[in-house]
């Protein structure tokens, strides 16, 4: 027995007909199962019927003088429920009232989340009157009964009405607090969340029926799927939160696949809600709910390179969410017998109640702490940038000392090397040859010379690096240029020569010079013993569509000549391609010949100064080096 302020009194009782075949008068004499509270029996097709037993308290004639009781008014939510029909006997004959998508009233008997109906009797004759009142809905089946009498319509809808705004002011406060954030942070998960508080808002003012209060004119064919619409909607974004959340830590492609899937599946719920089958929607959403919280809990143990502080943070978030869909779902579908609507605060898993307050609160906890993840993780990167900004002040630093130091020894050295020179010169010129003091004499000045050459190559290197050299230009013959270096080194018989005789270039004397001395000398001193090395040099035409074509007889005009060497070396002595043009390399049988291995290094640094490439390369013993130079 319900007893609505002393003044009526009802008493609920529910029948179910599977087949949706009876209508009032099949129910007038089949015997209902009663109940009390609110009837959760959750998602399935047919029609519920709901007989609803009217009658007055000891006080109520009294009180109907005084007040303005009647018309009694019969509530039913919530506001979801797809199609309501009230019977009430009037006269001895069935009068109905119908609240549906099409049917809406207006202006509405109540301003809250229910459907309200105004009644005909006053009480009188029969003192128990039964209202019938039947539903269809594709939506949870959670049903709410009321009667109020008219004086006490406004107050006992009034903690109905705080549900609703303070539900809504809590959403709407975290959608506020989402966007200002993003505005400040510039976040992708912070747009997305701003999003998810905003279908909320948008979900929890149409479930509850805000907008019928507010705009007078018909959206009802609109409304009709919108708020299973928007419950779809919100689902597609937390799947977007959570994978925002852990994609930057890395997660399995398993999971990176299944949240494509997960999403392909939640757009099927949305057309099936537009289409129609909005039951099988709210079936597969539900479905797809758990699915993306047990997905994301693997995704976080998935992922390689994830904090413990944010592993447990969104482990945690994801199983009270997980604990809220349980429970509202076994709730909803009446499996325990007290209403944990005392408890939790919500009635349903489709409560407006539940998805704005407890689900935001959930997920606002697990974009703040991937947020705050970020930005402790923005600072320390800001911190070790301005350390190694410091490393490399201080590097830099100690570049340039050794630079200073490279130069100042090279003068230094060759200062006391000259007159070493000196008196070895003297030593060799006055002794006779053969003598043991004359074989000395040559000794020294040989080492001398390799010292002096090592010093050079050094102070080169040194000088190329800083970009400091003769920068004059001017016309040289290549043919003479290479003759006279390869005559330096008193190997003319061991080249095959095919440089045209005319051939020229307008270069940097001194850098082309460097160049092909250090490529000649190389050939010379590591190509197999005897063997002949070949050297060719040509013009290359620059053209826009063929870039490959050669011209050895090409003019002067075009852009840019190839200088290609090439010799044999023993297998045991192939050289890395990789790391030819390294400071330093030298092959490890060549070690303990003369040598510091950064000739090489030299002719890439003049290369680049010239503006040209170079390439190694090794096939079947062979070693060759290509290297284009502009013409001018």
């Amino acid at each position: 027995m319900t007893v609505v302020q002393a003044q009526v009194q009802f008493d609920q009782s529910y029948y179910y007909d599977e087949l949706s075949i009876l209508t009032i008068n099949d129910v007038n004499g089949i015997d209902f199962h009663p109940f009390t509270g609110d009837l959760r029996q959750g998602i399935f097709k047919g029609t519920t019927w709901i007989k609803v037993a009217i009658t007055k308290s000891k006080d109520f004639d009294q009180i109907s003088l005084e007040n303005n009781v009647f018309p009694l008014i019969v509530g039913v939510g919530n506001f979801n429920l797809d199609h309501i029909e009230i019977y009430e006997s009037v006269k001895g004959s069935w009068v109905k009232q119908i609240a549906d998508r099409i049917h809406l009233q207006s202006p509405r008997v109540c301003y809250d989340d229910l459907h309200c109906f105004n009644l005909k009797t006053r009480l009188i004759d029969p003192e128990i009157q039964n209202v019938y009142v039947k539903i269809n809905t594709q939506s949870f089946r959670t049903i709410h009964i009321e009667v109020r009498p008219q004086n006490l319509l406004a107050s006992s809808s009034i903690a109905r009405v705080y549900q609703i705004a303070s539900t809504l002011s809590f959403g709407f406060s975290l959608f506020l607090l989402s966007l200002i954030f993003f505005l400040i942070e510039r976040s992708r998960i912070l747009l997305v969340y701003a999003l998810f508080e905003l279908s909320i808002v948008a979900y929890l003012y149409v479930s509850s029926g805000i907008n019928y209060n507010i705009f007078d004119f018909d959206l009802h064919l609109f409304a009709y799927s919108l708020s299973l619409f928007l419950f779809n909607i919100r689902l597609l974004l937390f799947i977007c939160i959570c994978y925002l959340a852990i994609v930057d830590y890395f997660p399995s492609k398993i999971y990176i696949s299944l949240c494509k899937t997960n999403f392909l599946g939640v757009c099927v719920c949305l057309l099936l809600a537009f289409a129609g089958l909005r039951s099988l929607s709210l079936e597969l959403n539900l479905f797809f709910q758990a699915f993306v919280v047990l997905l994301n809990i693997y995704g976080v143990l998935s992922c390689r390179s994830i904090k413990a502080n944010i592993k447990i943070v969104l482990l945690l978030g994801y199983f009270v969410y997980l604990f809220l869909y349980v429970i509202g779902l076994i709730h909803s579908i009446q499996l325990f017998d007290f209403d944990l609507s005392h408890f939790l605060g919500f009635q349903n898993f489709y409560d407006f109640r539940l998805n704005g307050m407890p689900i935001g609160v959930v997920v606002f906890s697990i974009v703040a702490i991937q947020i705050l993840s970020n930005k402790k993780d923005f600072y320390q990167s800001a911190s070790d940038a301005k350390i190694n900004e410091a490393k490399v002040f201080y590097l830099n630093e100690k570049l340039i000392e050794r630079e200073e130091m490279v130069e100042i020894l090279s003068h230094e050295i060759k200062n006391p090397l000259s007159t070493i020179r000196f008196a070895s010169n003297s030593i060799e010129k006055n002794t006779l040859v053969g003598s043991d003091f004359h074989a000395r004499a040559s000794i020294i000045n040989r080492s001398i010379s390799r010292i002096d050459e090592l010093i050079n190559q050094v102070y080169l290197s040194n000088q190329l690096e800083k970009n400091v050299f003769q920068k004059s230009i001017e016309k040289l013959n290549l043919f003479d240029l290479v003759t006279e270096v390869i005559g330096e080194f008193n190997a003319i018989h061991r080249f095959n020569l095919d440089i045209p005789a005319t051939l020229s270039i307008n270069s940097n004397e001194s850098l082309l010079f460097t160049i092909f001395t250090n490529l000649i000398g190389n050939s010379i001193k590591y190509a197999k013993p005897e063997s002949i090395i070949d050297l060719t040099i040509f013009f290359k035409p620059q053209l826009d569509n063929d870039t490959s074509s050669l011209s050895r007889v090409g003019e002067q005009s075009e852009q840019k000549i190839v200088f290609s060497i090439s010799n044999h070396v023993l297998a045991v002595n192939t050289p890395d391609p990789t790391k030819m043009f390294n400071r330093y390399y030298r092959h490890e049988n060549f070690l303990t010949k003369p040598g510091m291995g950064i000739g090489l290094n030299i002719v890439k640094s003049a290369i680049d100064l010239l503006h040209g490439n170079i390439l190694c390369s090794v096939s079947n013993s062979i070693v060759s080096f290509n290297l284009e130079i502009p013409v001018s």
